[in-house]
């Protein structure tokens, strides 16, 4: 019986550390280089269960309690997701000496409305597609993601793009599912900039 009673009690209280936690996404940063002066920069959010509704556009993911049961993680701004990911992008754009603008675009936006969205005569556009983004925290800490990145010319076409998709285990312990998945962000940013066919356009 005092088995019994230990257990539920600490699925109880995992239960309650996995229930209100969020991510602070508008605090990653990415070293990046760039020739622009300007820069316009949207993030759209395509993830299926945004675009049905199922989820809410500040849905970062999942932490589960001790049996197992989902409660949904969000942005810890209140913002939508996407508007946390462009904040973060164009801070580190503005770090080196770039004027950045952000058009915020609802997740209905197709890809090349998107861009002619971005199209300016003074610079580039930067355009961040989210197909997948979700953490799933229990034991470990679970990311599934997909982002692909279009360098945008004043025409609003694409010169450049690259893009990464997977999924990757973060790791343990209790934080974790709050900062692992944010660092995860900054460092797939890092890739997305600094593969050849982005980096030489930006």
């Amino acid at each position: 019986m005092g088995r019994i009673v230990f257990i539920v009690i600490v699925a109880s209280l995992s239960a309650g550390c996995a229930v209100g936690r969020k991510q602070e996404f508008d605090s990653a940063r990415v070293d990046v280089s760039t020739t622009s002066a300007t820069i316009n920069v949207a993030v759209v959010d395509h993830r299926p269960y945004v675009l049905s509704h199922d989820k809410t556009e500040t849905f970062t993911g999942l932490s589960r309690g001790g049996y197992g049961n989902p409660f949904d993680v969000n942005t810890k701004s209140g913002q939508p997701l996407a508007t946390d990911m462009a904040n973060s992008v164009a801070t580190s754009l503005r770090t080196k000496g770039a004027t950045v603008n952000i058009a915020p675009l609802p997740p209905s936006t197709s890809d090349m409305a998107a861009m002619a969205k971005l199209a300016t005569p003074e610079g580039k556009g930067l355009l961040v597609v989210v197909s997948e983004w979700k953490s799933d925290k229990y034991m470990r800490t679970k990311l599934l993601f997909d982002l692909h990145v279009y360098v945008v010319d004043a025409g609003g076409k694409p010169i450049g793009d690259s893009q990464v998709q997977g999924e990757d285990d973060l790791g343990t312990g209790i934080t974790n599912g709050d900062t692992a998945p944010v660092a995860a962000f900054g460092q797939k940013m890092q890739q997305l900039l600094s593969a050849p066919t982005v980096a030489g356009k930006l």
